[in-house]
């Protein structure tokens, strides 16, 4: 029986994650020098203070983390999760690896198949083809609909386009801001719950993002290609990568085409996964896998800040799950 390993996106960060959990601490260290080695040959900010500082301070506060740094403070953050999970259960478990967005950096991290500083180098440039081209304001709208019934919502809004398809019943919207607030305004009005995501103010996963996702792939082009230890679905091409796949491209690729989350969790669970794990902060993906997949169990081990004494109670939550879990498979809610 395989174990699914989940890295999501944006909305999973919180300050000073690593700061009570000494263990932690100790495994953040290396993976957070690696990623400010790369920070400062692109005079970007470190990503130190946001994740080992102590709590109630302001590292990673306002605009400045969020569109600078904020990326590459997700992929360290899930880097040591990662390591943790490992280090605490060990390398006999059969995983298989899905990130979200922007956690498909670490994802491949995980596998192998890029080092912390390949994909923090990636990250940067992708930053930075953000920050100097041509891309309007944007926001992004999380709508409890379906795909069918999104499109129907997004009648007379061209620019407005399905960013991801989490669930049978959530989608995200990306846009440009006034458009988005429209529809917003349209969805509220029709009595449907429609909640603007904080990110940074940019459409991901929007062909408006097509000259960045240009300039971030030709300036990729120097990142090396190293086999997969692990299979990795990826929810933007829509199955398994592949030896052939060029992940610096993929990953630019991703900066213009839709996620389809719902469609890889239904993947995993036929392919056996039936414990799906978020190896990221926060509890993001926990319920969109429940929703897409009903028979499978989650477990979120680093959804509030890390202690000792918490992580030993996840790992032993984990072993649980995997030695008890299997079965036929639940039949699968399919996204409408």
């Amino acid at each position: 029986m395989r174990i699914a390993l989940l890295f999501p996106g944006f909305g999973a960060w919180y300050p000073a994650a690593f700061s009570r959990c000494a263990e932690a601490r100790d495994l953040a260290g290396p993976v957070v020098a690696e990623v400010d080695a790369v920070t400062a040959e692109y005079r970007l900010p470190s990503v130190r203070d946001a994740l080992l500082a102590e709590p109630g301070g302001t590292a990673g506060i306002g605009e400045r983390g969020c569109r600078d740094t904020r990326a590459l403070e997700i992929l360290a953050g899930q880097v040591v999760c990662h390591r943790l999970l490992r280090r605490r259960l060990g390398q006999e478990l059969d995983t298989v690896l899905c990130g979200h967005s922007l956690g498909e950096y670490a994802a491949l991290v995980a596998a192998e198949g890029l080092t912390v500083r390949d994909a923090a180098r990636l990250l940067c440039e992708r930053v930075t083809a953000v920050r100097s081209g041509a891309v309007p304001p944007g926001r992004m709208l999380a709508v409890p609909l379906g795909r069918h019934q999104a499109r129907r919502l997004l009648a007379g809004e061209r620019d407005v386009v399905i960013a991801a398809v989490n669930a049978p019943d959530q989608v995200v919207l990306s846009g440009p801001a006034e458009a988005v607030d429209r529809v917003r305004q349209a969805a509220l009005a029709m009595g449907v719950e429609a909640v603007r995501l904080r990110v940074d103010p940019c459409p991901h996963h929007h062909p408006l993002l097509t000259a960045a996702r240009r300039r971030c792939a030709e300036a990729s082009r120097p990142v090396p290609a190293r086999p997969l230890g692990h299979p990795v679905y990826g929810p933007v091409l829509g199955r398994r990568y592949l030896p052939c796949d060029d992940l610096a491209e993929t990953l630019a690729l991703q900066m213009v085409l839709p996620v389809h989350f719902a469609q890889a969790v239904r993947d995993m669970y036929q392919d056996g996964a039936r414990v799906f794990v978020e190896c990221g902060l926060k509890r993001t993906l926990s319920g969109l896998v429940e929703a897409s997949a009903p028979g499978a169990r989650t477990i979120a081990p680093f959804h509030t800040r890390i202690t000792g004494e918490r992580l030993r109670e996840a790992s032993a939550a984990i072993r649980e799950a995997v030695s008890t879990a299997g079965g036929p498979a639940c039949p699968l809610t399919v996204t409408s």
